[in-house]
C-alpha cells in the first residue's frame, strides 16, 4: 500500500469521489481548488481524499471514499492519518462535514471536536434528496480536528506528583474518597496519568484494574479542545491492554449530559443502568448533592464499555 498525491488528470478520479458526493459539479470545483490523494493497492486506486484550503487557520477534508470491495480494511483510517501528518504544521486545524449517520466514524478518527452545523445544506446545495442509508440528509455536521498547540506531556503519578494530584481529587470530589457501583474507592492510592505543561497539571485520568477489567474512576481535563481527555483515555487504553485486560469501563451518572456524549463519541457503548444507585451511594457520601447546578436530578449511574 502507497499513498500518493495526485496532481495530474484529476477529473479521471472522479467516479469514486461522486460515490460519496453524486454533485459533480460541485466535486469538479474542489478537485481543482484542492489537494487529492489516493491509496494505491494492487496497482489500482482503493481510496481518495481530497483536501482544501478553508481560511488562514483551517482546512477542509471536503470527501473521502473507497471503492466498495475494499471498505472495512481501514484504508480511510489510513488516508486520514496520512493527511493529519502532512497538514499538522500548515494549519491549526482541519474540519470535515459530515451527515448524521457519519459522525461516529469522524470522531473516532480523530475529529473529535464539534465545529459548526450548516442547517438545511443538502435541500439548498443538492438538485435531489439525498440518503444515508435510511436517513434523509438534511444539515451538514462539522467537525474539527485541532492539533495541539498546547505543550504539554503526560506522565504517570508518582510520589513527586501524589499531593497535587489529591488537591485535585479534593476540588473536583469535594474528598478523596469516591464512589462507583456501591464501592468506596480510595483515591489517593490509584494510579494514573497527569497531563502537565510546566509545572502546571491540566489534566488528570485515575483508573483501578481488577482482574480482567479496567475502570476509568474519574477523569478531568481543565483546557477544554485540545484533546488532553481523550489522549489521557488513550494513554490508560494502553495501559489496560498492556494488562491484558477485556475491557475498559467506565461510570457516569444520568445528569452528566457532556460526559455521556463525549465517551461514545470517543467509542464507549451504553452496557448497563443502575438505577436509583446515587441513593446507595449518598449512604456512603452524605455530600453528593439531589440535584446537579442545571437543576437535573442526579439519581441513576450509567456504565459505559469499550471492548479491547
Amino acid at each position: 500500500m502507497k499513498i500518493v498525491n495526485i496532481k495530474e488528470n484529476k477529473k479521471q478520479h472522479m467516479d469514486l469521489l461522486l460515490e460519496a458526493d453524486p454533485e459533480k459539479e460541485v466535486v469538479e470545483k474542489y478537485i481543482e481548488e484542492g489537494q487529492m490523494y489516493a491509496i494505491i493497492e494492487d496497482e489500482m486506486v482503493v481510496c481518495e481524499a481530497v483536501i482544501t484550503k478553508y481560511d488562514k487557520e483551517t482546512y477542509e477534508l471536503k470527501n473521502i471514499a473507497t471503492l466498495e470491495q475494499y471498505r472495512s480494511n481501514g484504508y480511510a483510517k489510513e488516508i486520514i492519518k496520512y493527511i493529519f501528518k502532512e497538514y499538522r504544521d500548515k494549519c491549526k486545524r482541519i474540519i470535515v462535514g459530515t451527515t448524521q449517520n457519519m459522525i461516529p466514524f469522524y470522531v473516532l478518527n480523530g475529529f473529535n471536536t464539534y465545529h459548526h452545523t450548516v442547517k438545511n445544506f443538502f435541500i439548498d446545495n443538492y438538485k435531489k434528496e439525498i440518503w444515508d442509508g435510511n436517513l434523509q440528509c438534511i444539515d451538514l455536521y462539522y467537525y474539527s480536528k485541532n492539533f495541539d498547540k498546547t505543550e504539554y506531556k503526560i506522565i504517570s503519578v508518582d510520589e513527586k506528583t501524589r499531593e497535587k494530584v489529591n488537591k485535585i481529587l479534593e476540588k473536583e470530589w469535594e474528598e478523596t474518597k469516591i464512589i462507583s457501583r456501591g464501592k468506596i474507592i480510595d483515591g489517593t492510592k490509584l494510579d494514573g496519568f497527569i497531563a502537565i505543561k510546566d509545572t502546571k497539571i491540566i489534566g488528570l485520568i485515575t483508573y483501578i484494574i481488577e482482574n480482567d477489567e479496567c475502570e476509568i474512576v474519574s477523569l478531568n481535563s481543565f483546557i477544554e479542545n485540545n484533546g488532553i481527555g481523550s489522549k489521557l483515555i488513550d494513554k490508560v487504553k494502553r495501559c489496560a491492554k498492556e494488562n491484558n485486560c477485556k475491557h475498559l469501563v467506565l461510570i457516569t451518572t444520568n445528569n452528566n449530559v457532556r460526559a455521556i456524549e463525549f465517551y461514545q463519541k470517543r467509542g464507549f457503548e451504553f452496557s448497563n443502568i443502575y438505577i436509583n444507585a446515587i441513593e446507595n451511594s449518598r449512604k456512603l457520601k452524605p455530600r453528593i448533592p439531589l440535584y446537579d447546578d442545571n437543576g437535573l436530578p442526579i439519581k441513576d449511574e450509567i456504565e459505559f464499555k469499550i471492548k479491547l
